[in-house]
C-alpha cells in the first residue's frame, strides 16, 4: 500500500503540522504623503476606505497586525483609530509628519514622535479594554536612552 494515500496519522512517519509565525505590518498613510505637510489638504483621503478594506481582509483570515499610524492621519481620522483597536490589532507610531528621519534634526525628530505618540496614546485610552499599547512604551523608552 502506497503510505502517501494514509492519513497523516496513519502514515509511518507522520508528517507533523509546522506551525509559522508569520509577522504583519501595515503603514497607515495616505498617497500623498511624502509631500510636504502644508500641502496635505490639497488632496483626497483615501486612508479611511483603504484601511477598512484591510481591516475587513484581515478580519476574514483570522489575522492581527501592528499598524504603524501616521500622527496627523490619527488626529483627523480618530474614529479609523479605534476602528484598528478594537479589532484586535496593535497600535504603533509612524510619527506625526511622515517626514524621513534623516530629514530632521533630532530635537524634530523628537518633537515630531512625541507628537504621534500623544496623540495615539489620548485616542486609545478612550478605548475599553486598552492598555498602553506595548510599541509606544518602547519608543518612549528608547527615546529616553538617545537623550
Amino acid at each position: 500500500m502506497d503510505w502517501r494515500c494514509l492519513p497523516l496519522a496513519s502514515r509511518p512517519h507522520p508528517v507533523e503540522k509546522s506551525v509559522v509565525t508569520n509577522i504583519l505590518t501595515i503603514d497607515v498613510e495616505d498617497w500623498y504623503m511624502d509631500i510636504d505637510i502644508k500641502h496635505w489638504g490639497d488632496y483626497e483621503n483615501r486612508v479611511v476606505q483603504n484601511t477598512h478594506k484591510i481591516l475587513n481582509i484581515l478580519a476574514e483570515t483570522g489575522a492581527h497586525a501592528t499598524f504603524f499610524i501616521v500622527g496627523y492621519v490619527a488626529e483627523h481620522f480618530p474614529d479609523l483609530v479605534e476602528s484598528i483597536k478594537a479589532s484586535g490589532h496593535e497600535i504603533a507610531t509612524h510619527g506625526y509628519r511622515h517626514k524621513e528621519i534623516t530629514r530632521q534634526s533630532p530635537s524634530e525628530f523628537e518633537e515630531d514622535l512625541l507628537k504621534c505618540i500623544r496623540i495615539l496614546k489620548e485616542l486609545c485610552t478612550r478605548l475599553k479594554k486598552v492598555n498602553k499599547p506595548k510599541k509606544l512604551r518602547w519608543l518612549r523608552i528608547s527615546l529616553n536612552k538617545v537623550k
